[in-house]
């Protein structure tokens, strides 16, 4: 297996938390570039092409377009081993390169990140690996998949239905969170990974307005994310919290705190200023 290591700078401890997570921001920012410049476009009869996990899909019921949410495990080998020497992964983004190969980018949460890349270096379903960031108890990795492992991937499936991806966590099983457009949508979909021999089991489905809270547009998450961010000081002029901060008291990636914020104020502005007559 080719194993490509990158190395982490980490700064002095004299050095201020801000401009520890500035360097950092930077770092990674440099190094998820040099995977995002080798990605291909998307291609309607390319097996292997890029998602967009974090499209809102949404269908007419009635005269108000409500979301069907569905949990669902996935019974596939993709990082199946190396998921048992972590806490769990956090799956960010997956796309195709140039030369053809698929590639993930996810979290690995955990305290032993040398035995979890001696267990990346054993998964028959990686070809090669690369440390991109290191925070804390988590683990930024990007790994490029076997041509076998690529056949099982349900993601070129999901762009076919209009399933939109929204979370997808690696540990004992497979769990993904998506938004699909109808019930039987959901059935064909189901029906066409267990013929990619992915099994497929739902564990439960809700309408998103379901989860929503009626106060200014915000579902529950974006409402916790602005309180959490609001109390921890990061909208405070100088900041008091790093976003990196205020997303580890949540549970989840700068990335998707950062949607959940911009999406979250969004909605904010549409209900109060964008309403106001004056």
């Amino acid at each position: 297996m080719r194993h490509n290591d990158t190395d982490t700078e980490r700064h002095s401890n004299t050095d201020t938390e801000r401009h520890n997570h500035t360097a950092t921001q930077k770092y990674r920012n440099t190094e998820i570039q040099k995977y995002r410049n080798t990605e291909t476009q998307v291609q309607n009869d390319d097996s292997r092409h890029h998602c967009l996990v974090r499209t809102v899909i949404a269908f007419a019921h009635g005269s108000i377009a409500v979301s069907l949410i569905v949990e669902y495990e996935l019974r596939t080998p993709i990082l199946k081993s190396a998921a048992q020497a972590a806490e769990k992964l956090q799956i960010e983004e997956l796309y195709g390169s140039q030369a053809g190969t698929t590639k993930l980018l996810f979290w690995a949460f955990g305290d032993d990140f040398a035995a979890f890349e001696d267990a990346l270096e054993s998964d028959q379903t990686i070809e090669n690996y690369t440390t991109l960031e290191s925070v804390g108890d988590r683990n930024l990795y990007g790994v490029t998949l076997t041509d076998e492992a690529a056949t099982k991937l349900t993601y070129p499936l999901a762009a076919e239905y209009n399933v939109a991806l929204i979370d997808i966590t690696v540990s004992d099983e497979t769990v993904v969170s998506a938004r699909v457009p109808s019930r039987d949508v959901l059935l064909e979909y189901r029906e066409r990974c267990l013929e990619k021999g992915v099994g497929f089991q739902v564990r439960r489905m809700y309408h998103e307005h379901e989860a929503e809270t009626k106060q200014y547009g915000l579902t529950e998450h974006q409402r916790e994310a602005l309180q959490t961010a609001l109390d921890r000081g990061y909208f405070d002029v100088p900041r008091a919290a790093t976003l990196s901060e205020v997303s580890d008291e949540l549970g989840i990636s700068d990335q998707a705190l950062s949607a959940r914020l911009r999406r979250g104020q969004a909605n904010l502005l549409w209900h109060t200023i964008a309403d106001d007559p004056t």
